[in-house]
């Protein structure tokens, strides 16, 4: 009889195994993912504020080739260096067309309203939507660029 009890507790610990790592398992995913997309959309959004600086900003001149260095020693952050910074402007010259999707994101997320609430001189993710769809056809669609699409 006790060996039929422990085989009973055995299957009920392994049953209770299998769900914890399951949860384990998907929610790590899920969280991987979410985290994936805010990376993406800052790192898009800071390469965005510093292309459209070095385009229209008033002290452009006087930075020139030390803008990145400049910005970062301002910000002095973790994560800012002029070689991070260089890194988000590629990134967003090289994807721009995923503006709409950004914005998109951003909107589905408590992240917009912060954003686009905030006091500040460049444009927020609302203004820069309305840049976005404004272009119309000016923008590479690409399929891939589907907000659903992206990978973790």
């Amino acid at each position: 009889m006790n060996n039929e009890l422990e085989r009973n507790d055995n299957a009920g610990l392994d049953s209770l195994v299998e769900q914890i790592s399951n949860v384990q398992d998907v929610l790590q995913g899920v969280a991987a993912h979410a985290i994936n997309l805010s990376l993406t959309a800052r790192n898009w959004l800071i390469g965005y504020y510093i292309v459209e600086y070095e385009q229209n900003g008033e002290d452009r001149a006087q930075y020139g080739a030390n803008l990145l260095n400049t910005l970062s020693k301002r910000l002095n952050r973790s994560g800012m260096e002029p070689r991070r910074l260089r890194e988000y402007r590629q990134f967003y010259l090289f994807y721009s067309f995923l503006g709409a999707e950004i914005v998109k994101y951003l909107r589905n997320n408590a992240t917009f309203s912060l954003l686009a609430d905030s006091n500040q001189k460049w444009r927020s993710p609302t203004a820069i939507l309305q840049t976005i769809e404004n272009e119309g056809n000016g923008i590479l669609r690409l399929p891939t660029a589907k907000l659903e699409e992206w990978q973790t």
